[in-house]
C-alpha cells in the first residue's frame, strides 16, 4: 500500500469515529526537514507528534525523529505517547 493511500485511509478513520481533519498534507522525504518545511509554509502554530519510548541503546545512535523536532524546530512542538491511550475512550 502507498504513502499517500495511508494517509487517505488514516483520514477516512478519522471521519468515521466523529473526528474532523481540516487538511491533510503528503510530503516525501527526510520528514524532520519535510515537517519544518511545511510548518513554516502554512505558519503551523504548534507541530503535534508522536512518540515513543526508545531502549536506551537504540537513544546512544541518535535522537528520534520527535525529539529531533523539539531541538531543532523555530515551533513549538507536542509529543503525544501512546501510553496516553491507555484509560482513554479513543479506539485504537
Amino acid at each position: 500500500m502507498g504513502s499517500l493511500m495511508v494517509l487517505d485511509n488514516r483520514v477516512i478513520r478519522i471521519r468515521d469515529l466523529g473526528g474532523s481533519v481540516a487538511a491533510s498534507h503528503y510530503r516525501e522525504g527526510d520528514p524532520e526537514k519535510e515537517i519544518m518545511r511545511l510548518a513554516e509554509e502554512l505558519d503551523i502554530g504548534l507541530i503535534m507528534t508522536g512518540g515513543q519510548k526508545r531502549p536506551r541503546f537504540e537513544r546512544i545512535f541518535g535522537a528520534g525523529l520527535s525529539e529531533r523536532l523539539t531541538r531543532r524546530s523555530s515551533r513549538p512542538v507536542l509529543v503525544v505517547g501512546g501510553r496516553g491511550l491507555r484509560n482513554s475512550t479513543v479506539p485504537r
